[in-house]
């Protein structure tokens, strides 16, 4: 590989890191809900509000499995998650209806609620969507009842965005009296209602629909910390647990509703395989790896091939040496007279090509405009003209005279114009 691709190949690499830099520096604005970092969408703020919610109390985090983690005793605690999707298997959802039938409380916020749920009253809860930029949200209880709305919007790096709301409303095949189900809150109007309580054995579920009022963003507005005092004003005064185990999908299908795998909640599917792709954190980075490779091979490897190109050898002007050895010749042999024609033959070369004169008629006119045309004085020009003549007649040179006509021409071609 040669230097020009070895750059072009760090260039690439430096950009690419660069990239990769500058995504992880800025925030996320993913409805992750994880409560270790300071994303827009994520629950470090109500995380450590509940951590000290009621003093003298224990706040647990649930890290692995709600089946395995979540005690069921009758203590009076609160088991509490707020997340995008709950992930639960059927064990999970048995331990937990056993956890509150005992005396607990559960309160569930997420937009996908697991459908398991619904047999909690003996009929289904319905859930409907709808999609807006944001909403409204307040108490239907006079004493939590705002006069001022709570406003909750959804929204990307720039702008808001479009986000399907979900909430309940009236199934007919429910009798509120007799499942024991309250509405406690509501979004946009009084008619769809995002809060409700379901009451189970001794204890009580409570589902909210809107997570999203929970997160950094919303909680760290001015007023909003009064709604989220409002909703968990409904819990039991005892031991907290946090459910950080239910957010992450399991081995099996995230989008399964059987029951016996990871499908408690049920986001919508999928519509195309690399939809799926993308939404894996791990295959997603594969993916971009694939295509980045791909490109380079692409790149580097598709140009058009040929032999290597030879090596020639820069041109070089051999004239001056030619002379030069030619003159040596000449005067090796003592020929000087032989020597000295040949030097006045490229003298009258050079005039005639120059200055546009014929050697021919060296008469004043001749010598007045060679003087004007070279600015060389007329005299010289006489003396030198003069000297040639004499060295052409003459039947042998000495060194000496060889001499003095090169150095007359070397003057002229030193000083003329």
């Amino acid at each position: 590989m040669d230097r020009r691709n070895i750059a072009i190949l760090l260039t690439v690499g430096i950009m690419l890191i660069a990239g990769y830099c500058m995504m992880k520096k800025g925030y996320s604005w993913q409805e992750k809900y994880h409560h270790q970092t300071n994303d827009p969408f994520d629950t470090k703020v109500i995380f450590r509000m509940l951590h000290q919610y009621f003093e003298g109390t224990n706040f647990t985090e649930l890290e692995y499995k709600i089946a395995f983690d979540l005690p069921t005793l009758a203590e009076k605690s609160n088991y509490i998650f707020i997340g995008n999707n709950m992930y639960a298997d059927s064990s999970d959802i048995q331990t937990l209806l056993r956890y509150v039938a005992l005396g607990n409380t559960a309160f569930i916020s997420a937009n996908h609620i697991p459908y398991q749920f619904n047999q909690v009253v003996g009929c289904n809860i319905i859930k409907d969507d709808i999609s807006l930029d944001k909403i409204i949200l307040n108490f239907y209880h006079d004493d939590l009842h705002s006069a001022e709305d709570w406003e909750c919007h959804a929204r990307g790096k720039y702008v808001l965005t479009f986000k399907k709301w979900t909430h309940f409303f009236e199934n007919p095949a429910c009798n509120e009296d007799d499942s024991g189900l309250l509405k406690l809150g509501y979004l946009n109007n009084p008619d769809l209602y995002n809060f409700i309580r379901i009451n189970h054995g001794e204890g009580s579920f409570y589902f909210h629909t809107t997570p999203l009022m929970f997160s950094n963003l919303h909680l760290l507005k001015a007023g909003n910390e009064r709604y989220a005092e409002n909703v968990f004003s409904h819990l039991e005064s005892g031991d907290i647990y946090w459910d950080s185990a239910s957010k992450k999908p399991r081995t099996k299908n995230p989008f399964d509703q059987a029951g016996d795998g990871t499908g408690g909640a049920k986001p919508p599917a999928p519509t195309n395989p690399l939809q799926y792709v993308l939404v894996q954190e791990a295959m997603a980075w594969a993916w971009y790896l694939l295509l980045s490779m791909g490109l380079l091979y692409l790149f580097f490897y598709t140009n058009r091939k040929q032999r290597i190109i030879p090596v020639t050898e820069k041109n070089e002007n051999l004239s001056l040496e030619f002379i030069t050895t030619l003159g040596k010749l000449h005067y090796v042999n003592n020929n000087h007279l032989q020597l000295a024609k040949e030097k006045i033959k490229l003298f009258k070369l050079f005039i005639r090509e120059r200055y546009h004169l014929s050697f021919k008629v060296a008469d004043e006119d001749f010598f007045a405009t060679l003087a004007m045309r070279s600015e060389i004085d007329i005299e010289t020009l006489r003396k030198t003209f003069f000297f040639a003549r004499n060295v052409e007649s003459a039947h042998s040179l000495t060194d000496k005279t060889l001499m003095e006509l090169h150095r007359a021409f070397e003057d002229f071609y030193r000083n003329c114009k």
